[in-house]
C-alpha cells in the first residue's frame, strides 16, 4: 500500500461448516484493521469470500482387554473400550459421544491369554455423533480365557477286614462350576 501503510488483518466471519465437507464461498471478510496510517475511507476495498473445508477428526477406539471362563458363551461387553481424540483427551467435540462398539472375537477356545483378539468393526454414538465427520482407527485388544472351577469328590468305598485294597477309580462325583455335572463342550 502507498506510504507503508499495512493492513494487518481482517475480520472473518462464517456460519458454515457443522460438518466434514466443503463449504463454497463460506468465509467472508467483514472488516479490517491496518497500521502505519491505513484508514479504510482511502481505500475502495472490495471483499472476495473464500471457501471453507472441514477435515474428518482423527479418533482411536481401542478395545479393552476382556476375560471369559472356559466353556461359557463369550459375550463381549460392547461399552468396553476407550475414546482417544485429536488432542489426546477422550472428549469428542461439540458434546458428541461414542456409547457402544461393535467387537469381534474368533480366539480364546482354550484356556490361555490371546494377545489382540479382540477387533472393533463399528461404532454407535449419541448427542449428534457423525461417523462421517470422524475418521476413525481401532485398535485391538486381548482376551483371557481363564480356567474353569471344577470339584472333584471321591466316593465312599468299602472293603471287607483282610482282603486287598482294590480301589474304584471311577467311584467319584463332579460338580461344575454352574452346580451340575456337565462339563462344557462335551467333555468328561
Amino acid at each position: 500500500l502507498p506510504h507503508g501503510e499495512v493492513i494487518d488483518t481482517v475480520i472473518l466471519n462464517t456460519d458454515a461448516g457443522a460438518n466434514v465437507g466443503t463449504y463454497a464461498d463460506a468465509i467472508a471478510i467483514t472488516g479490517q484493521a491496518g497500521s502505519n496510517g491505513f484508514s479504510a475511507g482511502n481505500y475502495n476495498l472490495s471483499y472476495v469470500s473464500a471457501d471453507l473445508v472441514v477435515n474428518q477428526r482423527a479418533v482411536t477406539l481401542t478395545a479393552s482387554q476382556q476375560e471369559r471362563i472356559y466353556g461359557n458363551t463369550l459375550i463381549l461387553d460392547e461399552t468396553a473400550f476407550t475414546v482417544t481424540d485429536l488432542d489426546g483427551d477422550s472428549a469428542l467435540p461439540n458434546g458428541e459421544v461414542i456409547d457402544t462398539v461393535i467387537l469381534n472375537s474368533d480366539a480364546g477356545v482354550d484356556v490361555g491369554a490371546y494377545a489382540e483378539a479382540i477387533t472393533i468393526t463399528g461404532q454407535a454414538g449419541s448427542n449428534g455423533f457423525s461417523v462421517s465427520n470422524y475418521d476413525l482407527s481401532y485398535v485391538t485388544g486381548d482376551l483371557v480365557v481363564n480356567q474353569r472351577a471344577v470339584t472333584l469328590t471321591a466316593s465312599q468305598q468299602e472293603r471287607i477286614y483282610g482282603d486287598a485294597m482294590v480301589l474304584d477309580e471311577t467311584a467319584f462325583t463332579v460338580t461344575d462350576l454352574d452346580g451340575d455335572s456337565v462339563l462344557p463342550n462335551g467333555e468328561v
